[in-house]
């Protein structure tokens, strides 16, 4: 399974203009020995007139024009300033709560947080150990992400606080923060998302709802310990916490479609399929690349339609194409 998730790295295309001057030299230079060839001539021909590269583009002036692709985030763990290590779960909660709340929004394009985890592991970094902003910034950059959210948790008395800021990869510049308190968790991420949506976009996106996949802080708290230890190979317990987070919220559809994913890994194609159709059976409560994955995965276990299940895997790619599970089980696929 690890081996499919190295393949999941992006690579790295050579630029457009710089490709386009190439091609250009290229031409001029067989042009002018194509003319020596006809001619006859011996005596040597002016030299081919230099081509200037075209100069980077200001982003100011790409800003200028028409770009319709949705700019990268991915959001990084949390520092938990509390002193209650039992608020330790929220540092790599918040992630998980904040992708699934801004993954609804068509201007972002949300990086899984399985991303993050991936990148940990390879890099030897203990998950459970904070990160700097250096360290933040790098992975961001090796995630391909243009913009990174972080931020910290305090506990004011009986409330929370949560900070939150977001900055460009490339420049280091903070583009914007917002920052929440409060008792009730669930509400203070639905407030931080819109906050954050509405310093990251254009403002006219409808806020997204975090408690439209569910109301249970407890369940997300063992849905997001259930994907950190699947993300760390940790496939048994894993199932026991989605399992934990179905019983905690039964309408709670997203713990399913990681069920399956999981019984899959382990080779319990029935049970990965049984999970699969209860998530399928209210597609709405699933966020969208959620959908997408528990559809393709059921074209391949249940149907056994394997077509079917790659062109919805690449459908996947094209609209997430950081999320690596696509690229996993469209990998699996093609062993």
């Amino acid at each position: 399974l690890e081996a499919f998730r190295r393949q999941s790295e992006p690579v790295r295309k050579i630029p457009l203009w710089l490709a386009g001057v190439a091609a250009a030299a290229l031409l001029v230079t067989l042009g002018w020995l194509g003319s020596q060839w006809l001619s006859g001539s011996e005596d040597p021909a002016p030299a081919p007139a230099r081509i200037e590269a075209p100069r980077p583009v200001a982003p100011a002036a790409l800003n200028a024009v028409a770009v319709t692709t949705p700019p990268r985030v991915i959001v990084a763990f949390f520092e938990n300033h509390t002193g209650e290590t039992d608020a330790d779960w929220i540092t790599s909660g918040l992630p998980e709560m904040l992708t699934t709340d801004l993954s609804r929004s068509k201007e972002l394009e949300m990086i899984a947080t399985q991303r993050l985890h991936d990148l940990l592991a390879r890099a030897g970094h203990d998950a459970t150990a904070p990160l700097d902003r250096s360290t933040t910034a790098e992975l961001a950059r090796w995630a391909d992400a243009d913009l990174v959210i972080s931020g910290a948790v305090f506990m004011l008395g009986d409330q929370y606080r949560i900070d939150a800021q977001a900055y460009d990869v490339a420049t280091g510049t903070m583009t914007t923060a917002y920052k929440v308190s409060g008792t009730q968790l669930l509400d203070m991420v639905d407030e931080l998302s819109a906050g954050m949506l509405q310093g990251l976009t254009s403002g006219d996106a409808s806020p997204p709802s975090l408690q439209a996949v569910t109301h249970s802080e407890e369940a997300f708290r063992a849905f997001s310990e259930g994907k950190s230890l699947y993300a760390n190979l940790q496939y048994d317990e894993a199932a026991e916490r989605f399992r934990d987070s179905i019983e905690l919220d039964t309408e709670f559809a997203m713990p399913r479609v990681h069920l399956a994913t999981t019984l899959f890994s382990v080779g319990d194609v029935d049970g990965g399929v049984d999970a699969l159709g209860q998530a399928l059976a209210d597609p709405q409560a699933l966020s969208e690349d959620d959908r997408m994955l528990a559809e393709g995965l059921d074209a391949f276990f249940r149907e056994e339609d394997f077509a079917k299940g790659s062109k919805i895997f690449g459908q996947l790619i094209e609209r997430f194409p950081r999320n690596p599970e696509a690229y996993v089980w469209l990998g699996r696929a093609a062993s």
